[in-house]
This record gives C-alpha cells, structure tokens and sequence, in this order.
C-alpha cells in the first residue's frame, strides 16, 4: 500500500510540474447544462482585474452552487450549470464586493454572457470577508431526484453501498444487492457513465467506492428517452466529488472501524487557465463476518424428510482504487477532458456449512459437512476521452465521448465434503477467468429555441464477457485432482446497442413540457463452447417518452410522466451452465428468455411551504415478458435447482413521500416513505404461480448542529415483509447514528458513527413449492463502530509555481474522487 500511495503522489506531482510550467488559471465547472461569462475590470482604471473570487449564488436558498476567480483578461466561465435564478457575488483584497443582477438560466438561455462588471476600489481596504454556503440535502427536479451526501455522518469510513441503503426507495440487501422501489432491475451509473461490472461484480465496485469520495446521489424512476432504455425501475446516478475552484487542493481521510476494518483515500487537483490537473488514491481494508441457518421439508410420494443447515464465514477485502485525468481548456468553447483510472480487489471467503437429514419422525439419518474456500482477484482498467464545444451565436452545445472500461477476474474456489449422502461431490475445485469489456462512443447535441430546445444524439455499447470455469474433482485414488466436463463451462457473451434519440422541450404559460423517442438495436450471441452451442437474439424496439409539468401555484407544481423501457437477459440468466458451488441448492441459468418491457406512468406533486418540503408521487409499472427466478425440487436427489423464467407479466403500483423540514434552533429532519403493491402472473409457467405483495418502507434522517463545531445525525429505517411468487422475506429494521467535530474553520474533521446501533439487520425468508418448505437466515455484521479524521488544504495557490496576490478565502471545498 505505501508503494502504491507514494508512487501516486510522485505521479501528480510530477506531471503537474511539468504542466505548470505553461499553463496559468482557469474556471471551474458544475452540474448542470448551462454556461455563465462575465469579465471583471476596474471602474476607474478600465483595465482587467485578475485573481477576483466569484461565486455563484442560488437565489432561491442563497446556496453557493459555484465559484471560480478571473484569468488574466478578468474573465470567468462557469459551465453545466443547472437551471434555476442565480446572481455573481465577487470580492478581492482592495475592492469593494460587487454583486450582479439576478439572470436566469432556463432552455432558452442555455449560455448567458453577463458582459463587463465594474469593480469599485476600496480606499480604506477592508478586509476581505469569508463567503460560506450549505448545499441542500434533497432537490426535486423535473426528471429526478437528487440527495445531497456528501456531508453525510453515519457513512464515514463505509463505501457506495452504505450511502445507498440510507437513500429513499433504495433497498440494499445483505448481499449487496441494489433494488428501486421494489425492483433489483436498476441502471446504476457513476458520474453518468456506466461500468463492465454487473452482478454481482457490480456490488464489488459499489464496495470499492468509498463514501467519502461521493457528493451527490441522483434518483431518476422515469427517465426521458435521453437515457439508456435499460434498467425496469430506473436508473441510479453516484455523483462523485469535484472541485469547485482554482489553484491547488487536496483532502485525505483515514479511517478505523471494529474487526479488522480501515482505509485511507487522498484526493489532489491543481486547476489553471488552460488545464486542470486531478488524482486520487483509495484503499480498503475490510473484514466482514456471516453466518446463517434453515431448516427445509421435503414431500415426496412415500418419502417426506428433512434437514437443517448451518453457516460460518467471513468476507475479507482489499480495494485499491487510483485516477487521475486533465481538463484542457482551448478557449472559453472548446474543452478537451482525457482521465484513467486502475482499480484492484483481492477477496477472500471462507465458509463452512453443515447438514444434517431426519426422516419423517425426526430421526438423523446423515450428516453432511461442506468447507469452502474461495480467492476472487479482480483487475479494472478504464479510460475515457470527452470534447466539448459550446457555439456563443446560437448558444448551442455539442459534446462527444468515448470510453472503454475492461475487468479481469480470476477466482479460485475450493469445496470438500464429507460423503454422506448420494448427490455430494467429495472434493471439488473450480477454477473461473474472466474478462469483462465495455466500449461507449457517443456524440449529443443541444440547440436552444426560442421557447424551449432540442436535443439529440448517437450512442453505441458493445459488450463482451468470456467466461471460463474450469471445474476439478479429487481422485482418493491417486490423490490427484482431474477436469470433469460435467462441471466446467467456458461461455462468451457479446452484446451490441446502437441508439439513437431525439426531445423537444418547451413551455406554454404555466406549462412546462418534454416530448422524446428513442430507437435501440440490440444484437446478442451467446456462445457456449462447452456444449458446441450458439444462440443469438437481435430486436428493435422504440422508446417514446413524455412529460408535462403544470404550475398550480408559487413553489407548487404538478407533474405527469410516461416512458417505456426494456430490460435485457443478463449473461448469467442466458448461460445454460449449471453451477454446483452449492451442490445441494444448483443454478442455471435459461438461453431461451426474453427481455421484459415496461411501461412506467408518475404523478408527480411538490411543494414548499416556508421551512417545509413536500413531496408526493403516485406511481404505476407495467411489465410484459417478467424475468424471474423459480427454484424446483428433485424427488429423486433432493436437490434444488434454480433457473430464470419469462412469466407473463407484473405490476407495479405505489406511492412515495418524501418531507423535509427545518427547525429554527434543532436542525433539519427528512421522513421518507415508499408503500407498494406487486402482483405477478407467472401462470404460463405454472398454474398456480400467482401472488400478490403489498408491503412498505420508510427511513427517518435527522441533522443536528451542536455548539463548538459538534454536528450529530441519525438514520433510521424500517422494511415491512415482502411476499413473491415463492417466497416471504421477512422484515426489517436498523438504526445509525453518528457524530463530527470540526476544527480549524473546517479543515480538520474528527468523526466516530455506529451503524446498527441494536444489531438487529438479518435477512429471513421462507419459500413455499409443490413438494417443499425452506426456512432460513442470513446474517452479515452490521453493527460497525469507525473513528475518522478528515483534512483539507489548499487555498488557491499552486505550490508548483510562482506565487501570486491573495485573493479573498471562500467556501471550504470537498476534494475527492
């Protein structure tokens, strides 16, 4: 690890050096889709000022969203900005703070040029004045729902997952896995890019990802047909931190948790006038305990037993993550990004499980025992390359990308059994390569109208998985290991999307609108090497959508939203392998299924009422084609096997609040709350496979500022049963608290959380068959104690080069990932 840090930071060092030696200063960016341009001067001598600190404030809240300091010719450019009323604030040492009128940036005014801006000098030279601001925690926009983490208490020291499990809607489950609203079937993107890792591939990069490094989570349940139409429920966007202004910044944290669990992450950035210079390291260390138990009947023509199971074990993780990239700036249009990134995880999992078999009157009859071993290694590499070009005549905005993104895995598992019953394998050993391979080209374009804008653009995404099992089974004869055909499986997977879209948006008095289509051709082949046999699957599909937003009323709209989506077979449901990791509950998945399409419809109403936030959303999903799991005895063996199945469809009904208030003197608190009803037609498959689930959530946050710099926070929530078509997961609840201590005006930071304060987070399910009843219990540690320390520095001076004139300090600002 230390290697590793040192090398990263001799790297940036390095090239930042080299960089600084011919490039000076250059604003900064944000969110969001618009462009800001003024030019600073001094009202008496009419010549440029340079180095003036200018931040940009939301009107609406008095929010620095913002802020960057003047080039040499006293110009600003601020870009992606976000729709909304705003205004400048500028100050520097010798002159009096200046603010600008108030604009307003909507989709006729995509790029606004604020002109020239006089500076008044100040004679008696005040000092200069601090500007500090707080982002809100939760923004309800027109497609999506944005929650503001990057302050968050109770996560310090955790990773992507825990954010996640604390946000409205969201569900994680024990394992890892990521549901939206009652549906696993969710786009989850990083800064708007997606990554090769699926699966549960996906939930280890959602390890990986510290918290720290996250600033904002965006929630979009409907998207436009702008988006990739993959994804059931919607798409989930990690917004990861960046920097907000010039010069040279750094910020690294160190953490230590109970049971063997710490980290360390460092982030630095040097922004000019013609580049911007960033880097960041992570690592993780992370042990995780499990342990389990169930008890299964089984009911067979002339003979009905039974048998329990136990298990013991542990996760044991490395994560080291590093990036680094540069912004170069043409001019004030044309902008040219290019950054890779390397990640690596080494896992560890052992685990022991024991069986025992009764007959019909609770006699044991065998016992079987089950040790397994496993080393997973994983390798990810990935580049991206960005333009963009904004034209200053008709304001509109051309950006083109390309990235690739490629995983290796290897992992080896080790299984030995006792020889009890007749279906065990004695000692089995796989061996598993794996790449995963994603290339992304796309090319978007936004023209403003008059009344509104339109956008288009061109995507392509191709995937490939080869994956190779190589399965081993021990010969007590000559002690030696040989390759069962039978258990060893190489598929490769190749998957091809060429996309095209178009929307209009615009207003009408008190309406604003969206009208969208978007086209997919999907190709896909399946190769199964093992078995000699190839399954292809091409279709074309289109993917209207379309959204209308009425003000009823100052800070108080309605909103009416429709889209249709898809949702793809993922390689592991098509590869027809049979997996026998567990050689008494089997997996395989099914060639044959079909991808589901959905059609979502959302109303939407929102509204403010002086310290109250409230909004509420009634929401229906209809699917054809539903992909799901069935899991099948066989009375000959007792083993189980499960498969994936196209069932006829689904639906999905519910509605979800969210309310947010702020005390005078006691902080702010966020009460959310998602109830929703399934119902599933599996009857095509089997007669009876038909049910219906209506269950709930909800999850309290709650902020507290104390005296001398103390904050303390809160999150709490509550998972009511959920029944499917085979199963009944029970309920479930937890509590997190932490608390932060700030010292020298914010620079250093000392926190201490407790998650699952009563240790009470477990997951319970019972599955009902034809022939059997299984009952069982997972748990993973989840009561967590973590000690943090946090620290920024940086000013706006680059340590690299000459230094120049103090500009006044402003927000203190997050650097990460």
């Amino acid at each position: 690890m230390k290697i590793k840090l040192l090398s990263f930071v001799l790297l940036f060092t390095l090239v930042n050096a080299v960089l600084a030696q011919n490039f000076p200063n250059k604003p900064s960016g944000n969110t969001g889709p618009a462009t800001i341009l003024a030019t600073y001067i001094d009202l008496k001598t009419n010549k440029p000022v340079e180095y003036v600190t200018v931040s940009l404030i939301r009107v609406a809240d008095s929010t620095i969203v913002n802020g960057t300091t003047t080039t040499k010719k006293g110009e600003i450019k601020l870009e992606n900005i976000a729709f909304g009323a705003y205004k400048l604030k500028a100050s520097f040492i010798g002159y009096k703070t200046l603010q600008s009128q108030v604009f307003v940036l909507s989709p006729k005014e995509l790029v606004v040029d604020l002109g020239i801006l006089k500076l008044t000098p100040n004679e008696k030279n005040l000092k200069a004045v601090e500007v500090t601001g707080e982002k809100a925690d939760f923004t309800n926009q027109l497609d999506k729902k944005t929650y503001n983490v990057g302050k968050n208490i109770t996560n310090i020291g955790g990773s992507a997952t825990d954010i996640l499990q604390n946000i409205p809607s969201v569900n994680v489950d024990i394992d890892g896995k990521i549901s939206l609203r009652g549906s696993e079937n969710v786009t989850i993107l990083i800064d708007g890019k997606p990554s090769t890792l699926t699966g549960a591939n996906r939930q280890a990069i959602l390890q990986q990802l510290p918290a720290n490094a996250i600033s904002e989570v965006e929630v979009i349940t409907n998207p436009s047909a702008k988006y990739d139409a993959d994804g059931m429920a919607g798409i989930i966007n990690i917004k990861t931190k960046k920097d907000k202004l010039k010069g040279f910044n750094a910020n690294t944290q160190a953490t230590v948790g109970t049971n063997d669990k710490y980290s360390f992450n460092i982030g630095l950035n040097n922004r000019t006038s013609k580049y911007n210079l960033f880097g960041n390291y992570s690592y993780r260390h992370e042990r995780r305990d499990n342990n389990g138990n169930g008890e299964q009947f089984n009911r067979f023509v002339g003979n009905n037993y039974s048998f329990k199971n136990s298990s013991n074990g542990y996760n044991l993780n490395d994560f080291h993550t590093g990036r680094v990239g540069i912004d170069y700036y043409i001019n004030n249009y044309n902008t040219v990004s290019f950054s890779t990134g390397i990640s690596s995880n080494v896992s560890g999992k052992p685990d022991f499980i024991n069986f025992d078999y009764f007959d019909s009157v609770g006699t044991q009859f065998a016992n079987f025992k089950r040790n397994n071993y496993s080393i997973d290694d994983n390798l990810t590499l990935d580049a991206t390359v960005d333009y963009k070009r904004s034209a200053r005549k008709n304001k509109s905005e051309l950006t083109a990308s390309a990235s690739i993104n490629s995983n290796a895995r290897n992992a080896n598992e080790d299984y030995k059994n006792s020889t009890a019953v007749s279906f065990e394998i004695p000692s089995q050993r796989n061996k598993n390569t794996a790449t995963f391979t994603n290339f992304i080209a796309q090319i978007d374009y936004v023209l403003p109208l008059k009344n509104g804008k339109i956008e288009t653009g061109a995507k392509t995404t191709t995937r490939i998985i080869d994956n190779n099992q190589q399965g081993f089974r021990y010969n007590f004869g000559n002690n030696e290991y040989w390759q069962d055909t039978l258990i060893s499986n190489h598929f490769i997977y190749n998957e091809m999307v060429n996309a095209g879209y178009v929307t209009f948006a615009s207003r009408f008095k008190k309406f604003d609108y969206q009208l969208g289509v978007r086209t997919e051709i999907t190709n896909i082949e399946g190769n199964s090497k093992t078995t000699n046999t190839i399954f292809t699957n091409n279709y074309f599909n289109f993917f209207p959508s379309g959204f209308i937003k009425y003000a009823l009323a100052k800070n108080q709209d309605l909103q009416l939203g429709y889209s249709r989506r898809i949702n793809r077979p993922g390689f592991e449901s098509l590869n027809p392998f049979v997996d026998y990791s567990d050689s008494v509950n089997l997996r395989q998945g099914n060639p044959k299924i079909q991808p589901e399409y959905i059609h979502s419809v959302e109303l939407n109403y929102q509204t403010q009422i002086k310290k109250l936030n409230l909004s509420a959303t009634l929401y229906y999903r209809y699917t054809d084609n539903m992909i799901a799991r069935l899991r099948t005895v066989d009375p000959k063996t007792g083993q189980s096997i499960m498969s994936f199945y196209n069932f006829n469809s689904a639906e999905n009904t519910g509605v979800e609040v969210i309310i947010r208030y702020s005390f005078v003197k006691w902080g702010n608190v966020m009460l959310s709350g998602n109830w929703y009803k399934n119902v599933v037609n599996g009857g095509n498959v089997q007669s009876d496979l038909q049910s219906e689930i209506t269950t709930w959530n909800t999850r309290l946050t709650y902020n507290l500022p104390l005296p001398k710099a103390f904050y303390f926070q809160a999150n709490g929530m509550y998972m009511a049963p959920m029944r499917f078509a085979q199963s009944t997961i029970s309920g479930m609840n937890g509590l997190d608290i932490g608390v932060r201590k700030d010292f020298m005006a914010g620079k250093l930071q000392c926190g201490l959380n407790l998650s699952d304060v009563f240790d009470i987070r477990q997951f319970n399910i019972r599955q009902d068959g034809d022939n059997f009843t299984y009952d069982g219990m997972r748990k993973r540690e989840s009561r967590i104690l973590t000690f943090s320390l946090t620290y920024r520095f940086g000013s706006n001076e680059n340590p690299f080069t000459k230094k120049k004139p103090a500009s006044a300090p402003v927000e203190n600002i997050d650097m990460g990932f």
